[in-house]
């Protein structure tokens, strides 16, 4: 059980719902106060932007159905948006429909790993530029 809830899968769940529940109560306050609510505390402490600024406003702008301009705010994360939703679809219907749904080995992690963190760094780099 201990175990289960410490599951890769689950722990995205979890961070998604909880994200997606602070961005609702952000987007409230937001409305009803006319006021933005700065939340990136690296933005505040260094004045430069975390690699994951304008994720926020990216939420936004999908919401009111511009995608082009959410996916402009922060690529990265509206990639991961759609993209570990359906991942985690596909790791659930192929763990109930096959026997070989298998963890990955220690090399596959490693480069899935290296190439997120490639994915990160450039998404930060494009971030910097737009000086979001």
């Amino acid at each position: 059980m201990l175990r289960r809830l410490f599951d890769s899968s689950a722990l995205i769940w979890a961070f998604g719902i909880l994200w997606c529940g602070a961005l609702a109560v952000v987007v409230v306050l937001e409305m009803t106060t006319g006021r933005s609510i700065p939340l990136c505390m690296f933005k505040r402490i260094t004045g430069m932007p975390c690699a994951t600024c304008g994720s926020t406003r990216a939420v936004i702008a999908l919401a009111q159905g511009d995608p082009l301009r959410a996916f402009m705010l922060n690529p990265l994360v509206m990639s991961l948006l759609f993209a570990v939703p359906a991942w985690l679809v596909v790791r659930w219907r192929r763990s109930r429909t096959s026997a070989e749904a298998r963890p990955w080995s220690g090399s596959q992690r490693t480069v899935a790993c290296i190439a997120f963190l490639a994915l990160f760094a450039a998404n930060w780099v494009y971030v910097l530029w737009r000086g979001n």
